[in-house]
């Protein structure tokens, strides 16, 4: 384990870079915080029990980028929205290829999907999760991966950390609506028909937009639906 200062100590504490293959750097951080008070970040090259939202499995190889940022809990919906945000801008540096926000935090890179976002609550504390594919793929049929070496994926970390640093402050202190345009640029556009996950049901719809609280309006067979959870599986 070494620890060292993040890059923008202020917001992000600091950096607690653990190797070796570990489970999760969730599950890392929550070791850590019975120590260690917030903020501060946990990064890790290899997981073996990746997760993410509700449960499902990321895989984790060598090379991957996975993180736990540990902060304190704020009172806005969308933080998992600014994150993605903030990682869409940083693969859009690192590819060519066209870097989409599948709402409300998958981040893919054509129709494959490149990164995904958690977030946790752990007592008064925020444990965000982040797995970004900057090594090869662990699957290349349905993952995409920016194939960097390491000296890049350290560099792919500053860059996530400096987009970042301007977005949150201004989302704790103005909500999700101070940053919406702009992941608005990079989501799925209005009059997409998507296929989503929401709870155990199904549903189809046509993307009204994204609200500044975060959820999803779609407009369905039966009218207007708003999404407050859920994932998207497929979209034309």
């Amino acid at each position: 384990m070494i620890i060292f200062k993040s890059y923008n100590k202020t917001i992000f504490g600091e950096m607690i870079h653990l190797f070796g293959p570990v489970k999760s750097t969730q599950h890392e951080a929550r070791k850590i915080l019975s120590v260690r008070k917030p903020p501060f970040l946990v990064i890790a090259d290899e997981q073996t029990n990746g997760y993410g939202r509700r449960g499902g499995k990321w895989l984790s190889p060598p090379g991957g980028l996975y993180l736990t940022w540990v902060t304190k809990n704020v009172e806005q919906l969308g933080v998992t929205l600014v994150i993605a945000l903030a990682t869409a801008k940083t693969v859009d540096r690192f590819t060519d290829g066209k870097v989409i926000i599948k709402w409300p935090n998958d981040v893919f890179i054509l129709d494959k999907k490149c990164a995904g976002v958690i977030a946790e609550l752990e007592g008064e504390n925020l444990l965000i999760g982040v797995g970004i594919n900057t090594g090869k793929s662990p699957e290349p049929e349905e993952f995409a991966a920016l194939n960097l070496s390491a000296p890049e994926r350290m560099y792919f970390f500053r860059v996530f950390l400096e987009m970042l640093a301007p977005l949150w402050p201004e989302f704790v202190q103005n909500g999700l609506k101070s940053i919406l345009d702009e992941y608005n640029e990079y989501a799925l556009p209005k009059g997409s028909f998507i296929t989503t996950h929401a709870g155990d049901e199904v549903v189809h719809g046509e993307i009204i937009e994204v609200t500044e609280r975060g959820s999803l309006l779609i407009k369905t067979k039966t009218g207007t639906r708003e999404l407050t959870a859920g994932k998207i599986i497929n979209s034309t």
